[in-house]
């Protein structure tokens, strides 16, 4: 979702309109500056403009930067959704996005995943039977989970993090 620029918004006058537009449902703090329109309910800012919808910050930093973000992720370094200060924005892929939540420990994984079903408890008691020889379908049955998950955990592909 991107608004189109190449047309009648690189004419000045208009583009500006729509900036202070924007701006005044933006209240600027120290750092952030928070959008005070309407919210999705994923938490980020949404606004309609040129009859579609955005993310306010997308917008915002689209107009402000001149910077065409097209099928990109718009990284928040602040960590706050409703943050629209380009300087807290940086344009990236799905992969940079999930290792900068990584890097800052927000990413649910163990038993902060709301879909767990394994305690890390477990999860080791698991590699540690199938180190003494019991097989992934003993495992399986005894843990009450799928044989792909048991054989993920004993390689490290799931659980990598203990």
């Amino acid at each position: 979702m991107k608004p189109n620029l190449k047309q009648k918004d690189l004419k000045g006058k208009f583009i500006q309109q729509n900036i202070n537009s924007l701006m005044s449902r933006v209240h600027k703090t120290e750092s952030c500056w928070l959008w005070t329109g309407l919210i999705s309910q994923d938490g980020y800012g949404k606004v309609g403009y040129n009859y579609k919808t955005y993310r306010a910050h997308r917008l915002i930093f689209e107009l402000l930067t001149k910077q065409n973000i097209n099928n990109k992720y718009l990284c928040h370094s602040c960590d706050n959704p409703l943050c629209v200060n380009p300087k807290h924005l940086f344009i990236g892929t799905q992969k940079d996005n999930i290792k900068d939540a990584s890097n800052k420990n927000r990413r649910a994984i163990g038993e902060k995943h709301p879909q767990h079903k394994l305690t890390e408890k477990e999860v080791l008691e698991i590699r540690n039977l199938k180190k003494n020889g019991k097989t992934i379908k003993e495992l399986s049955y005894l843990f009450k989970v799928n044989q792909s998950s048991i054989s993920a955990i004993t390689t490290y592909r799931y659980w990598k993090h203990i």
